[in-house]
């Protein structure tokens, strides 16, 4: 993956990324005042899964985006490091979550949803 591919992928993961900042405040301070967290969550998810469709889709047809298996396939793989990596470093170090909390939400079993935003 070359530079440009590499920095089209991040530019459009940050604004993935500013969304999902404002996703979180919305669901904080209005969705979960009127719906259990386990409720909120999943329409929280449901709304940054559509955006970060409909933003792939917007930079694949303005052809901001890599095109071909190859880079793709690396732009993918660099959302899902930076997400985790946000996700861990961010929750943890700067909010104080403790790990054990951070790690529940990815259990799929237990009706967190966050990792199906990474697959």
């Amino acid at each position: 993956m070359s530079i440009r591919p590499f920095s089209q992928s991040f530019l459009s993961w940050l604004v993935l990324f500013g969304f999902a900042i404002f996703e979180g405040i919305f669901r904080w301070f209005v969705l979960e005042r009127h719906l259990s967290a386990m409720v909120a969550q999943p329409i929280g998810i449901t709304m940054v899964l559509a955006t970060g469709v409909i933003l792939a889709c917007q930079f694949l047809q303005r052809g901001w985006f890599p095109t071909g298996s190859i880079p793709l396939v690396g732009a993918g793989c660099l959302w899902v490091v930076n997400t985790v990596a946000f996700e861990f470093g961010f929750f943890h170090y700067a909010v104080g979550v403790p790990w054990e909390t951070i790690v529940v939400n990815y259990n799929v079993t237990t009706g967190h949803l966050f990792r199906s935003v990474c697959c």
